[in-house]
């Protein structure tokens, strides 16, 4: 379900777009802050090995050629017992908010 959902951009502004959508839902919705945002990469910091349960998360985009990108997102926690929200929710809804942006 997730990878059907991915997001896919086309040119400079639809891409311009859902990257600031994207970086819009990182700042938002991942647990911890953002470490690194450039034009090809959004990744928070990492949380206290075992014991943190805040979403940790890394946004890349991925060239498909002729001016297509798709937005990929990777989310996981630093705790042994799960993620507070679930990963695999939110990785959905990252999709479902990006993919639904339109410049």
């Amino acid at each position: 379900m997730i990878d059907e959902t991915t997001p896919v951009c086309v040119g400079e502004q639809g891409c311009s777009a859902k990257w600031r959508a994207a970086r819009h839902w990182v700042v938002n919705d991942a647990g911890l802050p953002i470490r690194i945002a450039t034009d090809d990469v959004i990744e928070t910091y990492n949380g206290w090995p075992s014991q943190d349960p805040r979403l940790i998360v890394r946004v890349t985009k991925e060239p498909l050629g002729g001016g297509k990108y798709k937005i990929l997102v990777a989310t996981s926690c630093a705790y042994d017992y799960g993620c507070i929200p679930d990963r695999w929710n939110a990785a959905l809804d990252f999709n479902r908010t990006v993919g639904a942006v339109k410049p």
